[in-house]
C-alpha cells in the first residue's frame, strides 16, 4: 500500500494569508516544514528553517579550503572561488581569507552576480552574508569547528581544511 506524503509538512499560502499568519509560518519552518508563498498565482517564496537552509547551502556550496605552507608563509584559498589569504602564520592567513571572502561577497552583490564566470557563486555568497558580520560564525562555517585537523595531501606543503 502506497502512503501519501504528509500535507502538513508543506503548506501553501497566498501572500496576504502569509502576512496574517507569519507566526504560523515561522513555527512550521522551525519544525522542519516548508511554507510556499504565492503572489498572483506564482510560487514567489519558500520559507524553510535556518538550519535546513544552512544544510542545503553547505552541500551545494562547500568551502573547500586549501593550504600551502612555505618558508615563513602560509597561503590559503577556497576551491571554486577567486579568493585567497596569505600571512606569516595560520591565524594571519585565516584572517586574510575571511576578509577576502567578505570583500568577494560585497563585490558579487554589487557587480559580479551578472558576470558569467561568477553568477553561479550565489550559494557561497549567501553562506557568507548569512553570518551577518559575525566573524566567529563565518570562521566556523569556512574552517569547520575544529580547524586543528589538517587533512594533508601527499605533499606536506599542501593540506585541506574540512568545512
Amino acid at each position: 500500500m502506497q502512503r501519501a506524503p504528509q500535507r502538513s509538512f508543506v503548506r501553501e499560502f497566498q501572500s496576504r494569508e502569509a502576512r496574517d499568519r507569519w507566526s504560523d509560518i515561522l513555527d512550521l519552518s522551525s519544525e522542519g516544514g516548508v511554507a510556499v508563498v504565492h503572489r498572483r498565482g506564482d510560487a514567489d517564496a519558500v520559507v524553510v528553517g535556518r538550519s535546513e537552509f544552512d544544510a542545503l547551502l553547505s552541500r551545494s556550496a562547500p568551502f573547500d579550503v586549501e593550504v600551502s605552507f612555505t618558508e615563513g608563509q602560509v597561503s590559503m584559498w577556497v576551491k571554486n572561488l577567486p579568493v585567497h589569504g596569505v600571512g606569516p602564520s595560520l591565524d594571519a592567513a585565516e584572517e586574510e581569507l575571511l576578509d577576502a571572502l567578505l570583500d568577494y561577497a560585497d563585490s558579487w552583490v554589487e557587480v559580479l552576480k551578472h558576470a558569467p564566470n561568477h553568477s553561479a557563486k550565489g550559494g557561497y555568497v549567501q553562506r557568507i552574508l548569512m553570518t551577518a558580520g559575525d566573524r566567529r560564525r563565518l570562521h566556523d562555517i569556512v574552517f569547520g569547528d575544529d580547524e586543528s585537523q589538517l587533512a594533508g595531501s601527499d605533499d606536506p606543503q599542501f593540506a585541506s581544511l574540512p568545512a
